[in-house]
């Protein structure tokens, strides 16, 4: 008896997205597949309807549908025995690895993840096709072929699954050339054992007998298990055994039909590891920490326990980025996990849950194992330094710490607490730490609020811009200004500068609120000119990150040239910490700038990194001498020689004076006597509105000190 030649028919590939745009392009892509015929759809229920009354070969559904959704579609589709062996894919963008778990439990086949790749869909697709073809024809063959064609059929033979057919015992009388690729084992080497040969020890007892009771019942068995070749290595194998019956329906052998998925295994490990781990450092990453967190606060529930999650925040990794690259700063955070590794104990958890931050869950968080204890090690431990290429990177670390119960009553709950007491302790310095307190989630939430509300703060015109008059110390006339932000949230009423700025420096929004700022005081200043009022200069606070940008010299030039002012007229203020950059960056652009016009001030000069070196690398016309030591020159010696030696300094450097914070007139008596140029603070006027200080201006406002003089 011959085998009859094969027919070759389409096969039908069957698309389910509510995308039209999705399906058109797998089904371009089905296209070019050999035989194959794509059928599309973008109505679930309808697709639903239509694969359960129709013959098809491949099935692929997207996951987040309309009712029904992908994995009703499969589990629907699952419920037809005449469809369990049609291959189904799942296309899906989520990372939920549990919706990828579900799939398979229900009769996914394999996934896909959007984007799709288009060469992977084609490769991947044919492959599904070809196999089932290939089943199929076993299948059918099956059904007909003689014991002894069935052993020497060309079809099994070159089958791209592995076949091995047994006697009614379990012994082995024919293996196929895929088996013998497969496993390593030759023909001779498998006929006359049993198929325990391959057994690797991964399959329990129960499994085996399972299957053997499934057979010999005379039904099929489906399943998979890792198998061992005879070199050694495991492989994964997806597994259909089926009874071969006689003319008389009696059991006489079993056959059973093989598929390495071994890469298939490993994708889906893949999958779970970069769903669960920090691809740079190893670490846990922050789903995995919570899962973790929720079973420890279970455990410690039970036991009467008490957790500790500290938040690990690095300080001035920023800058090891921005100097250094992203590659120093990546082998930074390497060797920071294993820093943190060192402190873990085998119940506690490390892992890394943002650029710059890790979490450490401690267990146990007993007196011989304190939070405060390992905070301290850990603080210690990071501000050593990092060796990078040759060169030492120093920085280091503040540590919120929440302690369970008490702190939160979800994983989430505590990492948030966690995250709540970092700012307090970056104010104590640092390489510092600090517990959670419900004062401090009232003062992160409330910073949250902040944030969330001045990103729509400048589209939605709350700003203003007010004007704190600089005073001409002999003539007591208005002959300068500061202009300072102001803030009025529709929804937090106003709001203290010093408690947006910083945050609006955080996280990058001051440059766009301070190109805003220099366009404003710009079209303040052109409309005094208009009103025949006496030109002022105006000095503009700009931090580093306008600095950091070069972006800032069309902001400056198109706002003078929209506005005909005057460059001389605007003056910029930066504060002490930029003088710490005396990179070729900062100082070309401070230089191009300079060269446009523009003056420059340096603020609160004497509060913690004066330096007179620094001072004569950068372009300053003024220096504005710190409240702190204003407040303080009537009362203390000390403060009152500082103050006499940075006016004398300055002086020598050819730099205007500004006194800040002068409020009586006892201190401005005493900035007279030597020598201050201008005085700024409320013994004059609080910062006013742009209208008020206008008035202030045409009022041509003489302050009568000045005839004492």
């Amino acid at each position: 008896m011959s085998l009859p030649s094969p027919v070759i028919a389409a096969q039908r590939a069957v698309v389910i997205d509510d995308s039209a745009s999705a399906v058109a392009l797998m089904l371009q892509l089905l296209e070019t597949i050999e035989g194959c015929q794509p059928v599309g759809f973008t109505d679930s229920a309808q697709a639903l309807s239509w694969c359960l009354n129709n013959d098809l070969d491949l099935l692929i559904v997207d996951y987040e549908m309309p009712p029904p959704n992908g994995l009703s579609i499969i589990e629907a589709f699952r419920d037809d025995k005449s469809k369990a062996a049609i291959p189904v894919v799942m296309v899906t963008s989520t990372e939920d690895v549990d919706v990828r778990y579900m799939a398979l439990q229900i009769g996914a086949t394999d996934f896909l993840s959007k984007p799709i790749d288009h060469v992977e869909f084609a490769a991947r697709m044919r492959n599904l096709l070809a196999s089932y073809r290939a089943s199929k024809t076993l299948a059918e063959v099956s059904l007909w072929l003689t014991d002894e064609v069935r052993k020497t059929s060309m079809v099994i033979r070159q089958s791209p699954t592995s076949v091995v057919i047994t006697d009614r015992s379990g012994i082995i009388e024919y293996v196929n050339p895929k088996f013998t690729e497969t496993t390593g084992y030759r023909p001779d080497e498998a006929i006359g054992k049993r198929p325990s040969i391959l057994e690797s020890g991964d399959a329990s007892p129960e499994m085996h007998q399972e299957l053997w009771d499934t057979i010999t019942s005379g039904n099929e068995w489906r399943g998979t298990f890792q198998n061992r070749r005879k070199d050694g290595t495991l492989v994964w194998e997806q597994a259909l055994i089926s009874p071969i019956r006689d003319s008389s329906g009696a059991i006489t052998n079993f056959v059973a039909i093989t598929e390495d998925i071994t890469l298939h295994r490993e994708y889906e490990a893949r999958l779970e590891w970069q769903a669960n781990y920090d691809s740079l450092t190893g670490l846990p990453n922050r789903m995995l920490v919570l899962d973790r967190l929720g079973q420890a606060m279970a455990l410690a529930n039970r036991n009467n326990g008490q957790i500790a999650v500290m938040l690990v925040d690095l300080d001035r990794f920023k800058a090891v980025n921005d100097t250094m690259g992203h590659d120093a700063g990546d082998e930074v955070l390497r060797q920071v996990a294993k820093r943190l590794l060192i402190e873990q104990r085998q119940a506690d958890t490390v892992a890394r849950v943002g650029n710059d931050e890790f979490v450490m869950v401690l267990s146990d968080a007993s007196e011989s194992h304190s939070p405060q204890a390992v905070a301290a090690r850990i603080c210690e431990r990071l501000e050593a330094p990092f060796i990078i290429g040759g060169d030492e990177i120093f920085i280091s670390a503040s540590i919120g710490i929440a302690i369970f119960p008490g702190n939160g009553v979800t994983a989430q709950d505590l990492l948030r607490s966690a995250t709540a007491a970092i700012p307090s302790a970056d104010a104590e310095g640092r390489g510092g730490w600090r517990f959670f307190t419900p004062e401090l989630d009232a003062s992160a939430r409330r910073r949250l609020a902040i944030e969330a509300n001045l990103r729509h703060a400048l589209a939605q015109g709350e700003f203003q811009v007010y004007y704190h008059p600089l005073v001409d110390v002999p003539s007591g006339r208005i002959l300068a200004a500061e202009a300072l932000l102001r803030w009025t949230s529709s929804e937090l009423g106003p709001v203290m500068p010093d408690h947006f700025i910083p945050i609006a420096e955080e996280t990058g929004l001051i440059v766009s609120i301070g190109a805003w700022v220099i366009e404003t005081v710009c079209r303040d200043m052109a409309q005094w000119a208009k009103q025949g009022l006496p030109p002022v200069r105006v000095a503009i606070n700009v931090s580093s990150r306008q600095l950091a940008d070069r972006a800032l010299l069309d902001v400056v030039g198109n706002a003078l040239g929209a506005h005909g002012v005057a460059a001389g007229l605007l003056e910029l203020e930066v504060t002490e910490r930029l003088l710490l950059d005396q990179s070729p960056h900062t100082l070309t652009l401070l230089g191009d700038l300079k060269g446009m016009g523009l003056r420059f001030s340096i603020d609160d000069f004497g509060t913690g990194y004066s330096s007179m070196s620094y001072l004569t690398s950068f372009p300053f016309d003024v220096l504005k001498i710190d409240r702190s030591f204003i407040s303080k020159v009537t009362e203390h010696s000390q403060d009152k020689a500082l103050t006499q030696a940075i006016i004398a300094m300055a002086h020598s450097l050819d730099l205007e004076i500004v006194a800040e914070g002068v409020e009586t007139a006892e201190q401005l008596a005493f900035l007279r006597a030597n020598g201050c140029e201008f005085a700024q603070g409320y013994l004059f006027t609080r910062p006013i509105p742009v209208d008020a200080f206008a008035k202030l201006l045409k009022d041509g406002v003489q302050y009568a000190f000045a005839a004492r003089a």
